[in-house]
């Protein structure tokens, strides 16, 4: 909020039409402001509580990925991994910088398509319920409908087979077919 180069990349990049159009449909665009503010959630939670939280939390982003200035933009994969970091800004480098960001997208796109693929070959796949919400995971656990899901991360989640898309249920049926064979 209070840094000049910030405010300078926001409004001659971040702010523009051209740019918005293009990463809505490519990326997901995260910010972090390091100016927070604590807000109390009732009784046994102080507005100080919730500031510092927030505080560590940046701080332990910040660590994470060195940044050790602001702006600093990354691109990353979905799985966290940076692709390329941007410190800094020069004024009226719009094209330059919008060129480098398609840029190093298309590469983190590729990247990321080589880990699931690897991922693939170890039972991952991506799951869509009929809602068409998709979860990318492996199968653990099949038993009368009801389904283990294990994320790459671990994160372990319930699913029943009457919320699947039809190419997923058709898939299980599958694999059934060939385990009883």
């Amino acid at each position: 909020q209070f840094s000049p180069l910030c405010r300078s990349l926001d409004a001659e990049v971040f702010s523009k039409a051209q740019f918005g159009q293009w990463a809505s449909e490519t990326m997901v665009r995260v910010r972090l402001d390091f100016n927070v503010k604590g807000r109390s959630d009732g009784p046994g939670r102080s507005a100080m509580d919730d500031k510092i939280r927030k505080e560590n939390y940046l701080q332990a982003l910040k660590h994470r990925y060195r940044v050790l200035g602001f702006p600093t933009v990354l691109v990353m994969t979905p799985d966290g991994t940076v692709v390329s970091r941007y410190r800094g800004y020069k004024k009226s480098y719009f094209d330059f910088y919008l060129a480098r960001l398609k840029n190093d997208t298309g590469r983190a796109v590729k990247l990321h398509g080589k880990w699931q693929a690897d991922m693939a070959r170890r039972g991952y796949r991506e799951w869509k319920d009929l809602r068409g919400r998709t979860i990318f995971a492996r199968l653990t656990r099949y038993r009368g409908g009801e389904m283990v899901l294990v994320e790459p991360d671990g994160k372990r989640l319930q699913a029943r087979e009457s919320n699947l898309s039809k190419g997923d249920r058709a898939w299980i049926a599958e694999q059934r077919a060939k385990s009883r064979n």
